[in-house]
């Protein structure tokens, strides 16, 4: 059986069941099995997802609408670093018709007490391309 033609069935059922746009439920669902990957990792001992996401995974709905997953990392705030770490969560096959192919870091609030790092990831379901 086609593992992706199965994902996209089982999205199309939820759209039609629960009434959810095509971009929310996929932005989800990229999102959920992203968080996946990180929870099999042997990374997930050094970052704690934050933010609206953790509402969303404990409430089973949006507290509040968000496209990103926020983690706070203990140790280093290297984007480089950051980038080769993630880029061995997302290799991290599952399946679930998700394939992730690029990853990059930028730093946010540059010079600021706290920095922060953006991971841009970049993949597809099926033939579709993503960015999460």
């Amino acid at each position: 059986m086609n593992q992706n033609l199965s994902v996209r069935e089982q999205l199309t059922y939820l759209i039609n069941k629960e009434g959810i746009s095509l971009e929310k439920l996929t932005d989800l669902y990229i999102r959920e099995g992203l968080v996946d990957r990180f929870s099999r990792s042997n990374l997930n001992q050094k970052y704690v997802m934050k933010g609206a996401s953790v509402f969303q995974i404990l409430a089973g709905k949006a507290h509040r609408p968000t496209k990103d997953i926020d983690f706070l990392g203990f140790g280093t705030n290297n984007p480089q670093q950051l980038k080769e770490e993630f880029s061995e969560i997302i290799k991290i096959p599952l399946n679930d018709g998700l394939r992730f192919s690029d990853i990059s870091a930028s730093i946010l609030q540059a010079g600021q007490k706290y920095e922060g790092v953006r991971l841009d990831i970049k993949g597809n379901l099926e033939d579709v391309p993503i960015k999460g």
